[in-house]
């Protein structure tokens, strides 16, 4: 008997020290599987954490994309404006090339017609002064002729006193005028 209690006072023992075993596994089963759960949250906070991070970031990433859009159609815009004004300036340059151009061929031709006119007055000028200058020789010659006729005429008035002449011309002139 004294062999049965011994042995279940060892086999008491050794449960008892199984038992502590047992309990220290547990403890130490309950401690591993409460630092794993913390751990867990710990990873899952992590996580969460990051997956807000990642959604701040995507939405970062989305409203810079929307900016750069945005910048972008800003910029084509201006290019188009920036466009638009070269086309305008060159319209401009090119209207003030033309009238520049019209001005001078403007002046160009009142030269031109000065200069024309003032050679018509001139050859006017020069038919004028031709023409008064033969109608000029005309009266002139007119004149003459009208003096000369006049001269004649009046020296050939019969009822005008002959001048003072030599006897024999004037018996000769009766003779010449009377007859026998």
């Amino acid at each position: 008997m004294v062999k049965t209690e011994k042995r279940a006072a060892e086999a008491a023992r050794e449960r008892a020290a199984l038992d502590g075993e047992l309990r220290r596994g547990a403890q130490a089963r309950a401690k591993a599987d409460r630092e794993a759960l913390e751990a867990d949250r710990k990873r899952e906070r992590a996580e969460t954490q990051a997956a807000a991070e990642l959604a701040r970031r995507l939405q970062t990433e989305r409203a810079a994309e929307a900016l750069a859009a945005e910048r972008a159609e800003s910029e084509s815009r201006a290019a188009a404006v920036a466009q638009s004004r070269l086309a305008a300036e060159e319209a401009l340059a090119q209207k003030a090339r033309e009238t520049a151009e019209a001005q001078r061929l403007a002046a160009h031709t009142t030269r031109e017609r000065r200069s024309t006119e003032q050679r018509l007055r001139s050859a006017v000028a020069s038919r004028l002064r031709g023409r008064l200058a033969r109608r000029s020789l005309l009266w002139i010659a007119a004149a003459s002729l009208a003096a000369a006729l006049a001269g004649y005429f009046v020296a050939s008035w019969p009822g005008r006193p002959a001048p003072l002449a030599d006897p024999l011309q004037l018996r000769l002139e009766r003779s010449l005028f009377t007859t026998p």
